[in-house]
């Protein structure tokens, strides 16, 4: 006889199983307890002794400072750097979170302050001196249809703070509106974020980044009367805005509506005042929307098409 047919097996091995997996459940529940209990112990420790819990990227944003005055000289902002400080929640989609900061207003338009991060696994594929990040951008304000034309280069206007965060502006026009409310509520809509601004056919972020952001409009507008000439062509008048530098420039119309009309702007550092837009007209004016001019520029110079240059005080 085997050794295995001596051992005798219980009549009553059905009911000794049974208690046997009931213990056994109840130890694995205990020790179920016993975990979770140190886990949650861990957990309120990491509180008590951080502050916060890591959720996602929006908890990773840095506490940046004021992007406008951040930007002071890249964008050319005269005056306050401070609009309606509206710091909005973080915005996360796809790890990719979008800030609302501030909004300033003017009569040329509303410009609008953004913090945008991007989680570990999407970094921006950007050289970190670039100064614009490409994004799918809308803005509509409460008092009328239609969405505001935008300013400026095509999506943000910034820079890089690292591989993983952008700071920039984006500026919308008013485009001549008149009777602008003293206060009133612009909707920002993103719908996706390029990682690289500078290559074609680079995927972009998707999402549904939406903002809606309290303004309020102050005049601020400066003007300059030049009466400067080069000649057939003069500039009556130089109107020079938050963000926005207006020449009104005067000449035969069968001249103005060629290169021979050209205008180029630089400060009194040499920077170049970028050119936004030119408004045609049927009359003998044209009128040049460029970027701004800095706070500390005591002077300007016109460039004309054929080299001639003429200077213009600031005040």
């Amino acid at each position: 006889m085997r050794e295995l047919d001596k051992i005798k097996v219980p009549n009553n091995l059905d009911k000794l199983t049974d208690k046997a997996i009931e213990k056994g459940v109840k130890y694995k529940k205990s020790q179920k307890r016993k975990v979770k209990y140190i886990g949650m112990v861990a957990v309120f420790s990491l509180i008590f002794t951080t502050g916060l819990v890591t959720t996602g990227v929006a908890d990773e944003i840095p506490l940046l400072g004021n992007v406008f005055k951040e930007l002071r000289n890249e964008l050319g902002l005269r005056g306050e750097v401070k609009g309606v400080n509206i710091s909005t929640e973080p915005i996360v989609q796809n790890g990719v979170s979008i800030q609302a900061q501030d909004a300033i207003c003017d009569d040329y338009g509303v410009y609008v302050s953004f913090v945008v991060k991007t989680d570990k696994d999407k970094p921006f594929l950007n050289d970190l001196n670039d100064k614009q990040l490409l994004v799918s951008e809308r803005g509509v304000v409460d008092f009328e249809d239609g969405e505001l034309e935008t300013l400026g280069l095509s999506g943000l206007q910034g820079k890089f703070i690292d591989e993983h965060t952008f700071i920039g502006v984006k500026s919308f026009s008013f485009n001549g509106k008149k009777d602008i409310p003293k206060n009133f509520n612009i909707n920002v809509e993103f719908e996706s974020v390029a990682l690289n601004s500078v290559e074609d056919n680079v995927p972009r972020v998707s999402g549904n980044w939406k903002f809606n952001i309290p303004v309020e409009y102050k005049k601020g507008i400066k003007e300059i009367n030049t009466n400067i000439k080069n000649g057939n062509i003069e500039i009556e008048k130089i109107n020079i805005g938050k963000l926005n530098t207006e020449l009104v420039v005067k000449g035969p119309k069968n001249i103005m509506q060629t290169d021979e009309a050209t205008i180029f702007l630089y400060d009194d550092k040499g920077k170049e005042i970028y050119l936004l837009n030119r408004f045609d007209s049927d009359s003998d004016k044209v009128v040049y929307k460029f970027g701004g001019v800095s706070e500390d520029t005591k002077e300007i110079t016109v460039k004309f098409s054929d080299g001639t240059m003429k200077k213009v005080k600031m005040d």
